[in-house]
Formats: C-alpha cells, structure tokens, sequence
C-alpha cells in the first residue's frame, strides 16, 4: 500500500511579510528604548525652580546644561524663573535688572538663542510682572520713579545705563516699541500704554524730549 508523498510546509509571503514586520518592530523598539534610557541618563539634572534659589536658578540658565534642554523645558523654565519673581517688590526688580554679574549676562546670552517669539514670550512675562508692580505702588512713589527717569534722561545717562547694563537706548526702544506692543497680549498692551502715557506726561513737564 503505497501512502501519498509527504509536502512540506512552505510559509506564504504574507506569513514571510509578517513575520519580517514584527522582527523589524521589536528591533526598533529595542533601540528606540536604548536611545530613550541614553538620553534620560544624560539629561541635565534641572534645579526644582520654585525652591531653589534665584541665584541658582540664574546660575543654570547662564550654563551650558540649560542649552542642553528642550525648547519647551527652557521656556518652562524662564517662565518659572519670572514667576518666581512675584513676590518681590517693584524696587526689588528694579535692583534686580540693574545687577550685571557674569551668571546674569550668561543667562540672557542663552535666553537670546531661543526663537524670537519664545524670546518675546519670556520678555513679555517679565515686563507684564515689572509694569504690573509698578503700578501696585501709591502714587507718590510711581512720581519718584518717573522723575528719577526723565531726570537721567535729562542729564543724558540714560542712554549710558542702557549701554552699561546691556539695555535698549531711547532711540531703540522706540523705533522696537511700537511692533513690540502689538505682539503683547491686552493686558501688556494696557499696561505698558499706561506707562508710556504717564511718562509722557512726566517728560512734558520737566522739558524733556518723548521717547
């Protein structure tokens, strides 16, 4: 009695097609995890910014480890930097801006290699909390302040204090103010509106030429 011929199981080419796809899976999800765990290992260790200290915090972003960050855990963490500054007074802030250490210039040299909108971002922040002080003061103490301004412009420091500290001279700020405003959201726009408005008026009584 003669039996039929033993056949040999040949897989299909879409069982090979298959088959070839979940070997190709595991191997990229293999590497993707590798490069995943390579890069948690690697990361920059970020300073907690709501408990470390403002200097630290100016310290790492004036470092080459917060260039190493993502964009968005550089701008979260500016954004935490300025928020951070809210419990300090108006006349903190301004003592602040005026402090040029070599970890505060480094910081703002690193700010600068966001893209120009983050930068916007992170300098409308600032300026919202500093106007947003400002005018938290009593009256009396917000005339102080504009006089003291108009007076160093007066005397011609103000350009030299820009220069000095790294800011915008009077010439620039107004040529950048204008496109600068639009791009705020409203409650800059009123604020700093405010502020030029009151300027103004400080700058028209002491005879003082308007930004």
């Amino acid at each position: 009695m003669s039996g039929r011929p033993m056949t040999t199981y040949s897989p299909k080419p879409r069982s090979r097609l298959l088959v070839a796809l979940r070997r190709t899976s595991i191997v990229v999800l293999a590497l993707a995890l590798a490069w995943l765990g390579w890069w948690w290992i690697r990361y920059p260790h970020v300073p907690n910014v709501k408990d470390a200290p403002m200097a630290d915090c100016v310290a790492f972003m004036g470092g080459k480890d917060f260039n190493r960050m993502t964009h968005r855990d550089r701008m979260r963490f500016s954004l935490g930097v300025v928020d951070k500054l809210k419990d300090k007074s108006f006349a903190d802030l301004v003592a602040m801006s005026l402090q040029r250490d070599d970890s505060r210039k480094a910081a703002s040299e690193n700010v600068r290699q966001l893209d120009k909108n983050e930068q916007e971002q992170i300098g409308s922040a600032f300026m919202t909390l500093f106007l947003t002080k400002f005018y938290q003061q009593d009256a009396a103490k917000r005339a102080a302040y504009l006089f003291g301004m108009v007076m160093m412009q007066k005397a011609g420091g103000a350009d030299a204090a820009a220069k000095k500290y790294g800011l915008p001279s009077g010439d620039q700020l107004k040529k950048s103010l204008a496109n600068f405003i639009t791009n705020q959201p409203p409650q800059s726009q009123a604020l700093l509106s405010q502020f030029m408005l009151d300027l103004g008026k400080q700058q028209r009584l002491l005879g003082a030429k308007p930004f």
